[in-house]
């Protein structure tokens, strides 16, 4: 009886891990409403464990096994006409030679219209000098994303980078129960529930394959909230005294809305998560508590008599993030480390008496560099603040 053996656990080497044998039904669900003709019928299928990486073989994997080896991808190599020619019908005739060069295919940006949904070539174009240093062609590179997934890799490819890293590449069966994960029996690795699709999954938002709209995208949501509060000190610096030299002191909060959610992990590793669903995102709040020291030079119209003036006050912010915490929709908030500590910014400030327009502008990104989302994008975040000043003399 197969579902009486015994697992062994076993220490999953570095970057992997290890996924328990089990049955499992591979294939469509009878409730499936996207399976196609091609997964039907589902059956149940026994796999032995194994053990699996944890990612995708990124761009930096890649490149140690090129560097290491200095092999040379399909896509890079020069293009034998004789040799291409076996595996066509008789009598095709030979490409102009401009096509018949090293390239791989890549998506159609271009296509304004689909005839048949069933003709892939509508939305994929070939591109010479397309391959996995240059994904989009020439011009293109794949600077910053070393921890993204490599692309324009064939097969013969893959089995040789397997063959250099002791790997191998998993079966369709293999690769279907890890990614059912825990549900042996569900439609998605989260379970039945389409909803969370868009959220759960890099899937296609918009009109498939002509209008992309691009909405799984870090983005924010309507208008944040921010406060703070501080004193700023006077140095006159010419005789009126209506030009000066401020320097200050200041405690505040910033309160982001967006459509970011962060979930700490067993081993203290961050996940970061885009959510699709509006109404979910609305609800959701990074908190940042800072501490900030103002550097400002500042014109005004007063006079020794006079305190109800026209002013600018111009200059440049010094912030320490003392405290930072992912307050989700749903659930516990999570305290985050992968926020900057110390920012920068520039601010200015106009009006007249008591009440002024403020604007501030960052000059540093809200997280650490090399954090990513849950789709390996960078959370490149910076932030505009639009506001009122109230000053008290």
């Amino acid at each position: 009886d197969i579902n009486k053996i015994q697992d062994v656990s076993l220490d999953a080497p570095e970057g992997m891990i290890w996924v328990e044998s089990k049955s499992y039904t591979k294939g469509a669900k009878n409730q499936d409403g996207y399976a196609m003709m091609r997964e039907k019928p589902s059956h149940d299928v026994y796999i032995d464990g194994f053990f699996i990486d944890a990612t995708e073989v990124t761009n930096n994997q890649f490149q140690k096994f090129v560097s290491e080896t200095g092999y040379i991808t399909i896509a890079e190599r020069k293009i034998e006409w004789d040799e291409i020619k076996k595996s066509l019908p008789a009598g095709t005739p030979k490409p102009h030679d401009s096509l018949l060069q090293p390239g791989s295919l890549i998506f159609n940006k271009e296509i304004k219209e689909i005839v048949n949904m069933t003709n892939y070539f509508q939305w994929w174009k070939w591109q010479p000098g397309a391959n996995w240093k240059s994904p989009e062609g020439p011009g293109s590179n794949i600077n910053g994303k070393g921890n993204f997934p490599v692309v324009h890799v064939a097969l013969e490819d893959a089995l040789a980078y397997c063959d250099w890293s002791n790997r191998k590449l998993p079966s369709e069966a293999e690769w279907e129960s890890a990614a059912q994960g825990n549900y042996n029996q569900a439609i998605y690795t989260w379970g039945n529930e389409v909803d969370l699709l868009n959220s759960n999954a890099n899937t296609w938002q918009g009109n498939f394959p002509v209008n992309n709209e691009s909405i799984d995208g870090f983005r924010s949501n309507g208008l944040s909230q921010a406060f703070s509060i501080g004193f700023i000190r006077d140095y006159p610096i010419n005789i009126e005294s209506n030009k000066a030299i401020g320097v200050g002191l200041g405690y505040g909060i910033n309160n982001f809305g967006s459509n970011l959610t962060v979930v700490q992990g067993s081993n203290s590793s961050y996940q970061f998560n885009l959510i699709q669903n509006t109404l979910l995102a609305s609800k959701n709040r990074l908190i940042t508590h800072f501490i900030e020291v103002p550097l400002e030079y500042r014109w005004r119209t007063s006079t020794v008599n006079d305190y109800t003036f026209w002013r600018i006050y111009a200059g440049y912010l010094f912030r320490y993030n003392f405290f930072s915490k992912s307050k989700p929709f749903t659930g516990a908030s999570t305290v985050l480390d992968e926020v900057n500590r110390v920012t920068h910014a520039l601010k200015i400030s106009a009006g007249y008496n008591t009440w002024n327009i403020y604007v501030e502008y960052s000059l540093s990104p809200y997280f650490k560099k090399e954090t990513l989302t849950d789709l390996n994008v960078p959370l490149n975040l910076s932030s505009i603040k639009v506001g009122l000043v109230f000053y008290v003399l």
